[in-house]
């Protein structure tokens, strides 16, 4: 299990078009208290989009039904993660995470919004902390 970051870099390397995305699947078990893997990284060391996809991947985890128990409630889930900010997770990433309302994670779940870049009908408006890490809302057109 724990090595499955180190193969997906393995799998990606000689790619060209995903070189930025093999930081994101290196480092998306590092903990911002230094206690991941594989490397043992910390806070800042961590790249910022494999902290937030660190904290994505966490709440579609605990949401999702599995084979051996139902999915977790939004509000449980957020919860989780909050008690988890400044150890497992960075703290401003759940700050930010925190802000987008349940009923736009329900839309996204259900494959509602779509990737500004494929689709020009699709808007991103951003909304922006202190320090400059984002949340982004999707919104579909009226």
């Amino acid at each position: 299990m724990r090595e499955h970051p180190l193969l997906g870099l393995r799998i990606l390397s000689g790619i060209n078009f995903l070189d930025s995305a093999s930081l994101v699947v290196v480092q998306h078990h590092e903990r911002w208290d230094g206690r991941g893997y594989p490397y043992g990284l910390s806070g800042t060391e961590i790249d910022r989009n494999a902290r937030i996809f660190a904290v994505a991947d966490a709440f579609d985890a605990m949401i999702s039904d599995r084979v051996y128990r139902a999915g977790r409630a939004f509000a449980e889930a957020t919860e989780e993660l909050r008690k988890h900010a400044g150890q497992q997770f960075d703290p401003e990433v759940i700050e930010c995470f925190a802000r987008i309302p349940q009923r736009e994670w329900e839309l996204a779940r259900e494959g509602k919004y779509e990737c500004a870049v494929d689709r020009q009908e699709y808007r991103f408006a951003q909304r922006t902390n202190r320090t400059g890490l984002c949340a982004l809302h999707l919104y579909v057109p009226e």
